[in-house]
C-alpha cells in the first residue's frame, strides 16, 4: 500500500516537477529512468532521543522541486521519474512497533520497486529506513541472481552502527543481515563517533573510510562486475551553513557542490541499485517550513538540487536493461 505524493498546486509547465509521473503507474512505464518513494517517519529519531520532523522530508522535497529545477535545461533533458508515492507511516502502538511496522512496509515496497527497470530513489525520514529500503532491493534483485553481491556507501557524518534500535542502527543491521562483500562511508566526522562504532564498522564489517574522490573512484572500481552498489545520502553530511534542516546539523560538512560531484560519479555506475536521501528535517531548516505549500527552506531545495544532478547524470548513461 502506497499513499499518492503530493505536490503544491499549479506548477509551471517550464518546471521539471510538471513532468513529473505522480501516483498512479505510468504508461509506458519502460520510460522512466528513476523512480521516487517517500518515507515519511521518524519513529527512529524519536528512539534515539533525536529531533523529530523528518517525518516531513518527502513533502519538503517535493514542495522543493515544484519551485526548483526547469523541464528543458542547458545541460539537456533530466532522466523520467515516476513518484510512488509514500509508504503510509503506523500510529498504532509503542515508537519500536511502529518502527518495526514502517520497515516491514519499506521491504514490501521497495521491492517491488526495484523489480522494475528504473532506479528507485527514496526520500525520508530517519536514517533507520536505509536498511528495510536496501533489503528490499537486495531481495528483488537476488530473486533472479541468489549469488549477486552487495556493496554499500552511504555519504554521512555517522558510521550510524548503533547497538540500539532507532535511527542510528541501519547499517550495523545491513551488516549482520545482508552479507555485503564490502561497505564504505564518506564525509565521516570522526568528533561525532565512538570508537566501539569505528572498530565495529573497520574490524568486523570490514568497512572502508574514504576521504576524498579520488579515494571513492578507486573503491567503485574495486568492486565486483556484478555488485548491486546502494549508496544512502544522510542530509547531515552536507554543512549546516547549507543544510540546517537536518536531525543533526554538521559543523563542517560538504558542500552542496562536493555532494553533488560525489553523486554524479555514482550516478554514472551501471551497478547503481538504489540511492536514498535521509534525515531531512523541515521543521529545523531555514526558513521554517510547515506544511505543502509553504517555501521549502534552504535543505530542501539543496536535496533537489542533489536530485535533479542524478537524474541528469542518468539521463547521460545507457538505460539498464
Amino acid at each position: 500500500m502506497r499513499l499518492p505524493p503530493i505536490y503544491p498546486d499549479a506548477i509551471p509547465a517550464a518546471r521539471f516537477a510538471s513532468m513529473v509521473a505522480a501516483g498512479a503507474h505510468p504508461a509506458p512505464f519502460a520510460q522512466q529512468r528513476a523512480t521516487l518513494l517517500g518515507l515519511p517517519s521518524d519513529a527512529g529519531v524519536a528512539l534515539n532521543h533525536g529531533n523529530p520532523g523528518a517525518r516531513l522530508g518527502p513533502a519538503a522535497l517535493r514542495a522543493a522541486l515544484a519551485g526548483y529545477g526547469v523541464q528543458h535545461a542547458m545541460l539537456g533533458e533530466p532522466a523520467s521519474l515516476w513518484d510512488a508515492g509514500d509508504v503510509p507511516a503506523s500510529a498504532e502502538g509503542d515508537l519500536a512497533h511502529q518502527l518495526r511496522s514502517m520497515h516491514a512496509r519499506v521491504t514490501q515496497q521497495a521491492q517491488l520497486l526495484a523489480s522494475l527497470p528504473a532506479l528507485p530513489i527514496a526520500i525520508g525520514g530517519g536514517h533507520d529506513l536505509t536498511a528495510p529500503f536496501i533489503a528490499g532491493v537486495v531481495a528483488a534483485h537476488r530473486a533472479s541472481d541468489a549469488s549477486r553481491p552487495l556493496a554499500t556507501l552511504h555519504i554521512d557524518a555517522h558510521l550510524d552502527v548503533r547497538d540500539t534500535l532507532g535511527s542510528g542502527m541501519p547499517f550495523r543491521v545491513i551488516a549482520q543481515s545482508l552479507a555485503p562483500v564490502s561497505m564504505a562511508v564518506f564525509g565521516l566526522n570522526p568528533l561525532v563517533n565512538t570508537r566501539e562504532h569505528a572498530e565495529f564498522f573497520t574490524r568486523e564489517a570490514k568497512g572502508v573510510l574514504l576521504g576524498s574522490e579520488a579515494g571513492l573512484t578507486r573503491w567503485l572500481a574495486s568492486l565486483p562486475p556484478r555488485c548491486m552498489l546502494c549508496c544512502s545520502f544522510d542530509v547531515d553530511a552536507l554543512d549546516a551553513s547549507c543544510a540546517p534542516g537536518v536531525s543533526a546539523r554538521n559543523p563542517q560538512g560538504l558542500s552542496v557542490a562536493q555532494a553533488a560531484s560525489l553523486l554524479r560519479t555514482i550516478a554514472s555506475d551501471a551497478r547503481l541499485a538504489s540511492l536514498d536521501f535521509m534525515e531531512l528535517c523541515p521543521p529545523r531548516d531555514v526558513p521554517a517550513w510547515t506544511a505543502p505549500g509553504c517555501e521549502p527552506g534552504i535543505t530542501a531545495r539543496a536535496v533537489a538540487h542533489l536530485l535533479l544532478g542524478v537524474l541528469h547524470t542518468l539521463a547521460s548513461q545507457p538505460a539498464s536493461t
